[in-house]
């Protein structure tokens, strides 16, 4: 599997308590180029993050956070991957992902997770 040449993280303060006790933790990878095993990356590492105790991830293009829009459709053009203990989802087509079926797909998700 593709590494990433740098790899980031932070986590980011929920000043207005918008998620109750969750956290949020920002994973940056950064990669000279896009990897050929794209699908086998965001899973990995979505996978990885679930396993580690996150209650769900998403691979988001940068700046695309906002904690109002969490895995809100307003945003699921910006959105290639999402997973819960459950299900891994991807849209790595950009047709896909801008089209009315990933948000909704989204949408479903930020329900079942009370968002």
């Amino acid at each position: 599997m593709s590494r990433p040449e740098t790899l980031r993280t932070y986590r980011l303060e929920d000043v207005d308590h918008r998620l109750g006790a969750r956290q949020v933790h920002e994973y940056d990878l950064v990669f000279d180029r896009v990897p050929s095993d794209l699908e086998s990356v965001l899973t990995s590492w979505i996978e990885w993050a679930i396993a580690a105790g996150a209650e769900f991830a998403w691979f988001g293009f940068e700046g695309s956070f906002d904690f109002n829009h969490i895995l809100t459709e307003d945003v699921g053009n910006q959105i290639c991957g999402v997973g819960t203990s459950e299900i891994v989802a991807l849209a790595l087509e950009d047709d896909f992902r801008q089209g009315p079926d990933w948000g909704a797909e989204l949408s479903d998700l930020r329900e079942q997770l009370k968002l």
